[in-house]
C-alpha cells in the first residue's frame, strides 16, 4: 500500500463513545466531511473503518469510526 499518502493524524480519544480527535495534514480538511470511510494503520498494518460521523471545531477534526465505542479503543488509534 505504498501509494497511500496520510491526509490527517489521530492525536487522540475524544469523549467517552470511542471518538478520536485528528489532526489534518492536508491543504484542504474539508474533504473530510464527504469521506465514507478511511484507512487508519502505521507501516504494513492498515485497518480500513467507516465513518459513522465527522465534525470540525477549531482547526481538529473529530471522527466517529464504525466499531470504535470506548475511549480505550479510539486511544490505541493513535
Amino acid at each position: 500500500m505504498s501509494e497511500l499518502v496520510s491526509i490527517g493524524e489521530i492525536c487522540g480519544a475524544f469523549g467517552v463513545r470511542g471518538e478520536v480527535k485528528v489532526r489534518p495534514l492536508t491543504d484542504f480538511p474539508e474533504r473530510f466531511r464527504g469521506m465514507r470511510e478511511v484507512l487508519v494503520g502505521r507501516g504494513d498494518r492498515v485497518r480500513r473503518y467507516a465513518i459513522n460521523g465527522v465534525v470540525e471545531r477549531g482547526g481538529w477534526w473529530y471522527f466517529k469510526l464504525a466499531g470504535v465505542e470506548t475511549r480505550e479503543q479510539a486511544q490505541a488509534l493513535r
